[in-house]
Parts: C-alpha cells; sequence; structure tokens
C-alpha cells in the first residue's frame, strides 16, 4: 500500500480535522501528522497522472554561474583587493601595547615588539563613512586598527592588540593625535602615540600605545605572500584566504556550500501534501510550496597574473532533495519543514 494513502487512513482515523483539533486538543492532530509525515517518501509521485511536477533538475554549470558572483565578492573583500591595487599595501615596522593584562589576567597586556610589518589603508564602511589603518606584524599576524570616522573629525579611535581569532572593537581614542588617513599617502609616520579608554563590559582601561613607519609598495609589487598574510590575519573578517593555497599560477581552495531555489509547479501547488481530489487528512496543506535543495563542492581559482578572472571550476553536487513548508489550516503555527529525495 501507498505510505502516503496509509497515513492518510491512519490521520482520519485518528479523527484529525479542525472539530478534533477543538474537541481534543493539539496532542492527537500532532500524532495524525507524524503519521503522514511518515509516508513523505512516496509524496512526489502522488498523483502522477494528474499533476506531474516539471522539476528542472539542477547542473553544475547552473551552480556555478549562481554562486560565482558570491565567492568572486569574498575574495576580493580578502585578498583581491590588495593584488589589484585598490586597496594600498604598505611595509615597514610597528610596535605597539595595550593595558589588556588589568582586567584579562589570562592572555595579559596585548604586545606588538618592533619588527617587520604589512600594512593597509582602506574605507569603512560601519558605522562609516570614514578611513581604517590595520597594521600586522608579520611574524605573529598579531595587528592594531585605527580609525577615523568622518562624523568625528580629528578623533582617532584604536583597537586592542588582536590575533588572528579576534575582531576588532574601538575601546580607546584621541583627539589631534592622528594626521588624517589618506588612501593615495606614500609613507605614514606615527610616532609613539597614547590612546585612552575604558573597556565595555567594566569600564577597566583599555589605553594603547602605537608606532609606526609604513611606506607604501607599488601596486605591481605586492606579492601573494603579503596579500595571504593581509587577507587571512586578523585584520579582516575570518574568510577564505587563509586556506588559499599557490597551484600551478593561480591562487585555489577547495569550498562547500548550499544551494537551493524555490520550485515552481503550476497546478501542482498541493503535490507535497496530496493530489487536488484525493483524499486528504484536514490537518495538513501545504503552505510557502516547496524548494529544491542540495550540497555542492567546488574550488575557488584566481590566476596570480589577473587575480579578477577569479572563477569556480571541478563544481560536483550532491543528493538533491525536495523540501516542503506544512502548516495547520485550522488556524495553528507552522508545524514542520519535510524534505525527500527528489
Amino acid at each position: 500500500m501507498n505510505r502516503f494513502l496509509f497515513g492518510v487512513g491512519l490521520a482520519l482515523l485518528l479523527g484529525v480535522g479542525c472539530d478534533a483539533a477543538e474537541s481534543t486538543g493539539g496532542a492527537d492532530i500532532a500524532v495524525g501528522l507524524d503519521a503522514v509525515a511518515a509516508g513523505a517518501g512516496d509524496l512526489p509521485m502522488m498523483g502522477a497522472a494528474a499533476c506531474e511536477p516539471s522539476w528542472e533538475p539542477p547542473t553544475a554549470a547552473l551552480v556555478a554561474a549562481e554562486r560565482s558572483a558570491q565567492h568572486t565578492a569574498r575574495f576580493h573583500a580578502d585578498m583581491g583587493r590588495f593584488l589589484d591595487g585598490s586597496t594600498p599595501v604598505f611595509v615597514g615596522t610597528f610596535s605597539a601595547r595595550d593595558t589588556r593584562g588589568g582586567w584579562d589576567s589570562e592572555h595579559g597586556d596585548g604586545v606588538v615588539e618592533s619588527g617587520a610589518a604589512l600594512a593597509w589603508v582602506g574605507p569603512e564602511t560601519w558605522p562609516g563613512p570614514g578611513r581604517l589603518l590595520v597594521v600586522v606584524e608579520v611574524a605573529t599576524g598579531r595587528a592594531v586598527s585605527l580609525r577615523q570616522l568622518d562624523s568625528a573629525p580629528g578623533r582617532t579611535e584604536g583597537s586592542l592588540v588582536m590575533d588572528c581569532s579576534g575582531s576588532y572593537s574601538y575601546p580607546s581614542s584621541c583627539t589631534g593625535c592622528v594626521a588624517p588617513l589618506d588612501l593615495g599617502a606614500e609613507k605614514i609616520q606615527l610616532a609613539p602615540t597614547e590612546l585612552a579608554g575604558k573597556w565595555w563590559s567594566g569600564g577597566q582601561p583599555a589605553n594603547l600605545s602605537i608606532e609606526v613607519s609604513l611606506t607604501r609598495v607599488a601596486a605591481a609589487d605586492v606579492t601573494v605572500e603579503q596579500a595571504l598574510t593581509l587577507g587571512g590575519s586578523a585584520c579582516t573578517p575570518p574568510g577564505l584566504a587563509a586556506a588559499f593555497r599557490v597551484e600551478e599560477g593561480a591562487l585555489v581552495t577547495t569550498v562547500s556550500d548550499y544551494w537551493n531555489r524555490s520550485v515552481d509547479a503550476p497546478g501542482c501547488s498541493v503535490a507535497c501534501a496530496a493530489h487536488e481530489g484525493a483524499p486528504r487528512p484536514d490537518g495538513v496543506s501545504v503552505m510557502g510550496g516547496c524548494y529544491q535543495e542540495l550540497q555542492w563542492s567546488g574550488e575557488v581559482y584566481a590566476p596570480i597574473e589577473d587575480p579578477s578572472a577569479i572563477g569556480l571550476r571541478d563544481v560536483q553536487l550532491g543528493a538533491v532533495t525536495v523540501c516542503c513548508n506544512y502548516a495547520d489550516p485550522c488556524g495553528g503555527a507552522a508545524l514542520f519543514n519535510r524534505c525527500f529525495a527528489e
């Protein structure tokens, strides 16, 4: 016997419906729905003679085309902008120290000894507009960020000394202590400077001392190693860059993601629950329709000679499932989302 019809019969036998909901409560309805859901594997074949959804199977080319823009933008944000010259890169030295140890004995003060550094200057978009200077110690990946917001002329805000697992907050500040950050600058010199502030949670001192001496790198001279350091360290949000490898003249990393799309099946809006005209328990209906979903994997690659030619290759598709959103037509909230192999 078709499992769906068996589930329908069991649901009706249990008295599932609006009247039943009023007289017996939600427990019996839940039992009936579970019984129907148990036969969900047969649902897409139900009523095939009168209603045959034309769900086109996704192709690797389709998934790659739809996801390429997403990964291109992510690559550019992580490291492509350093290679194509849109974000200036600097080399030099810097040292820094914060007062974190006064309230965080586990980590102690954040310290960067004077050593080789990489840096970049770029726009701040939130809560900007403004400008950012991010300086990274090459040997350790420890970094400090300074920002200047257009809404507070003359004011510079400073982060703590961060490591690769952190994200920036700006508890310290000073006014008139740092020259306006210039995206076109050839050099950035900052004599020993003190920024003072309080840590948000308890008001403990969160001060920063910093000194930098930086020189701009010509865009054509920025190396892949420098871009990997800047894109994979604490100076940008955790992302793809740390996983990239150099392979046959390109930067390559393996990615895995999900893809889905709504199923457009005119005349089959209830195909996942019951065929029109067939016995159907009052306690089940389709709300929001159905959609296809799958997991895919592939490689993001960007030729070193032309990082703008980034793309996806070797895209592999997993099994396709179809998911439907079910709800109680008697006025209840959505009850479950059911998926089954296409």
